[in-house]
């Protein structure tokens, strides 16, 4: 159910005008959900997209900034779980990467976000909620409220 839900997040990302995306996942699948770039704006959102009952990992806890850093650095270099990735996932991870240190220097914004949806057997989804994914090397409160929506546009 998560490709689900991440494919319906990137297509409505699209339609915002993030027309510049990646995935960033080592072998197991484990890895950034969704890097994704305005070419215009060079706004940047970067969302972990979970479906049903998932939650996120105790290292997704730490938050969006600190994790999606440390899984592109480690695509882009090809370490550890990493090791087996394509030159070009490596060259797209070191893409995100370049967005994210060069985009954020230069002042142009970037949204973390954890995006949730249930989706039933037939792979409809409802109860879009989002909330943003900040960074907290203590780990996220469980009781961090939802926002309705998917956080993605009106």
């Amino acid at each position: 159910f998560g490709e689900v839900g991440e494919g319906y997040t990137r297509s409505n990302l699209q339609k915002l005008g993030y027309t510049e995306q990646i995935v960033v996942k080592n072998g197991p699948g484990h890895g950034v959900d969704i890097i994704a770039r305005n070419p215009k704006t060079r706004q940047i959102i970067i969302a972990e997209v979970k479906t049903n009952g998932s939650e996120l990992s105790p290292d997704q806890r730490v938050g969006g900034p600190g994790y999606a850093m440390s899984r592109l650095q480690r695509a882009a270099d090809g370490e550890g779980a990493w090791a087996g990735l394509t030159p070009a996932e490596r060259a797209g991870a070191e893409r995100a990467l370049s967005w994210v240190l060069f985009d954020e220097a230069d002042g142009y914004g970037i949204q973390y976000l954890e995006i949730k949806y249930e989706v039933d057997s037939l792979g409809n989804l409802s109860n879009p909620r989002h909330r943003d994914w900040p960074h907290d090397p203590d780990g996220r409160p469980d009781s961090m409220p939802w926002n309705p929506g998917d956080g993605l546009g009106p």
